[in-house]
């Protein structure tokens, strides 16, 4: 299964393998920056780095 312009990527031929295998997924198997929680903490440093600059007259770049 796949699309004529796929690029071969092991991580996701593992992935792909373990759910073919009935592999449980759990959370903590996750980077934390992927999570829901983790996407929701870039945001809120992101908005105090905007907001740091914006005091001191700069402008973030992220």
């Amino acid at each position: 299964m796949g699309w004529d312009d796929d690029s071969k990527d092991q991580r996701v031929n593992n992935r792909v393998r373990l759910i073919r295998d009935g592999h449980v997924f759990k959370k903590v198997m996750f980077v934390a920056c992927r999570t829901t929680n983790g996407l929701a903490r870039i945001r809120n440093k992101k908005k105090h780095k905007e907001k740091e600059a914006r005091k001191k007259g700069k402008r973030c770049m992220l």
